[in-house]
């Protein structure tokens, strides 16, 4: 049974720039049912790190303000200037700002129009969407967003842009989600979200100050040396108000005992490490400054934990697009694609029959994330979520399309830090930051390799290994339309298969040095998962790349487990992705409703046949249906 908590909003003064009233505000009562799920794993408390966000059943108390500016909250931004002149010539002369509005969602990329976001002039008509890299071979009346700038182009010889709007109703709805009074909201879900910052995604407590979550945690302070944890951040609004946030303080109390504050302004994240004495009681509080415009203060994930030598850590490798036939340690002996994947394989459980159940990105991911069926996809009902209720901090660093923010796969990580198509590298890059930020905490990461997914762009001292000049019909940086163009053409004959499939071959050794830069920064005791969220077919059946068909070679994936008392082993019994969640859940003692199979057995020698006759569904075309 949930424990009901008392829910208190602050009244309307809070949206006000008048100095605060010296008196106590009036207080309304609030109803805490339909908040954060409380299904999954029961807190560690005394015996392992308590994620407080996660735990919404330990709110003793919450207070709220009603809104944090006034209502309504128009969707229309005037631009209003100044402008910066930069890059003119004879034909355009380019015009920027800093950027109004923060929390564009790009969707597939620059190249087209940031979602329900619409740029008009003085006369209301519509500016055209160009992202371009130098501006001076952009269209006049054309604009974009890059590097925190609002920049827009004229025709030379135009006078400055006056009377220009843009119209951001989605992000005047983000806005409108963070005013308790308009969010359609219970207040657990209020203060207990995913919040989005730039390309990231954060998972905390949201307290606009005034505010106040107080949580029960008996028992879960009597280890020595435990300590409170959390980033504090005062966030930018989405849409801009006519001020701005003056500041504002965080108050960490035990029992009714003041043990920490600190000050936060726009911009300065600060954070907040303390010890925590032994208490009944930690009490989150926020206080504004001068006025409480615009104080939205975001807690990151904060920890109860007692500092330790061996975290656990957890490693999901999810390699886009990679084929289990073209690794060394599956048989494949053309080229020597995987000699970090082969060590990795040697080492754990290779499974030698395990498949994705759809042909591309999302439904396999979603399958795997969740340990259930794609189609009963939650967001905040997955692997990060119910690890973190199990004291895990969660990353999910990803680099497609399909696995941001864009498809709601956002939500429920202590961070999602998403990029546009970002190489191996880079993403190692992301993991790393995650892990000096959480480095002696319980961590889950679960990161995403592009490689070897088309456009093939594997590093330079890869080009050529195995593949040779380049055919007259395409480009270095081919992608599948390029492919289907030439094929119409008759263009495409036997070299440049074999030419296109030595490419595949160099991204996937790529991605394997990308897998050796990410076994290096885990380090040696994490349990590392190793998989694909799909294959490619490369002409097998008379077509390329993936998504249109359920032939093997798109739906059979690498997946190999490696981890501290786990024997070297091969499992020939058939798996799904959908199986990998359970698995994880059961090593770790979580609890959550799942439709796949826990492969622990097989993970400790132990046979499992009845999988042999278990039924997998394959389905989810991304286009066509001729498989």
């Amino acid at each position: 049974m949930r424990r009901p908590i008392a829910v208190l909003l602050f009244g309307l003064w809070a949206c006000s720039s008048e100095p605060r009233p010296p008196t106590a505000p009036s207080l309304v009562s609030g109803s805490s049912e339909g908040g954060p799920s409380t299904t999954a794993a029961a807190p560690r408390g005394a015996t392992g790190p308590l994620l407080l966000a996660r735990h919404p059943e330990l709110l003793s108390s919450l207070l709220l303000p009603e809104r944090s500016r006034p209502i309504p909250i128009s969707s229309v931004v005037r631009l209003e200037g100044p402008w910066t002149v930069d890059h003119p010539n004879e034909r355009v002369v380019q015009y920027s700002q800093s950027a109004p509005v923060r929390g564009i969602e790009w969707g597939f990329g620059r190249s087209q129009s940031p979602a329900d976001v619409r740029l008009t002039n003085q006369y209301d008509r519509p500016v055209r969407w160009q992202y371009v890299r130098d501006p001076s071979k952009a269209w006049p009346r054309s604009w974009d967003v890059a590097h925190g700038a609002l920049r827009l182009r004229r025709a030379a010889g135009r006078p400055e842009p006056k009377g220009w709007t843009l119209q951001v109703p989605q992000l005047a709805a983000l806005e409108r989600s963070f005013q308790q009074e308009t969010a359609a909201r219970t207040p657990e879900h209020f203060a207990l979200r995913t919040v989005i910052e730039g390309g990231s995604s954060r998972f905390g407590l949201f307290l606009p100050a005034p505010a106040e979550a107080r949580f029960e945690v008996v028992g879960a302070t009597a280890a020595a040396e435990r300590r409170l944890r959390t980033m504090a951040r005062l966030l930018r609004p989405f849409v801009p108000h006519t001020s701005e946030s003056d500041g504002a303080v965080v108050v960490v109390q035990a029992d009714d005992v003041e043990i920490h504050r600190v000050a936060l302004t726009v911009d300065a994240p600060v954070l907040i490490d303390v010890p925590v004495p032994s208490a009944t009681h930690l009490t989150l509080r926020t206080e504004p400054g001068a006025t409480t415009d615009l104080d939205y203060v975001f807690l990151e994930e904060p920890v109860l934990w007692t500092p330790s030598d061996r975290p656990r850590r957890i490693l999901i490798v999810l390699v886009d697009t990679l084929r289990a036939d073209r690794l060394g340690a599956y048989g494949y002996t053309r080229h020597q694609t995987s000699p970090v994947i082969d060590q990795l394989a040697a080492r754990g459980v290779r499974f030698d029959q395990a498949r994705a159940p759809a042909p591309w990105t999302l439904p396999s991911t979603r399958a795997l994330l969740s340990g259930t069926d794609p189609e009963a996809w939650s967001p905040t009902d997955h692997l990060g979520h119910h690890l973190a209720r199990g004291g895990f901090v969660t990353a999910f660093i990803s680099t497609n399309t399909y696995l941001s923010r864009y498809v709601d796969m956002h939500r429920g990580w202590t961070l999602h830090d998403h990029g546009i198509v970002r190489t191996g590298p880079k993403q190692v890059q992301q993991m790393r930051a995650f892990l000096r930020a959480y480095g002696e905490h319980d961590l889950a990461v679960v990161l995403h390799v592009m490689e070897p997914h088309m456009p093939y762009r594997e590093p330079e001292s890869l080009r050529g290994l195995w593949a040779g000049e380049k055919p007259e019909a395409l480009d270095e940086d081919f992608n599948v339309q390029d492919l289907r163009r030439a094929e119409k053409r008759g263009l495409i004959d036997a070299d440049i298969r074999s030419w296109v499939s030595d490419r595949y071959d160099q991204n996937v050794r790529a991605a394997d040095e990308t897998v050796a830069l990410a076994l290096e920064a885990i380090g040696p005791d994490a349990l590392v998962v190793l998989t694909a969220d799909h294959g490619e077919e490369l002409w097998e059946h008379g077509d390329v790349e993936h998504g249109h068909a359920l032939w093997e070679e798109l739906v059979r994936v690498p997946l190999v487990v490696v981890g501290p008392g786990i024997e070297p082993a091969v499992a020939q019994e058939p798996v799904s992705l959908i199986d990998v969640a359970p698995t994880l859940y059961a090593r770790f003692g979580v609890d959550a409703a799942v439709t796949g199979v826990d492969l622990s057995p097989l993970l400790n020698g132990v046979p499992m046949p009845q999988l042999r006759s278990r039924p997998q569904a394959f389905r989810n075309l991304l286009y066509r249906s001729d498989a």
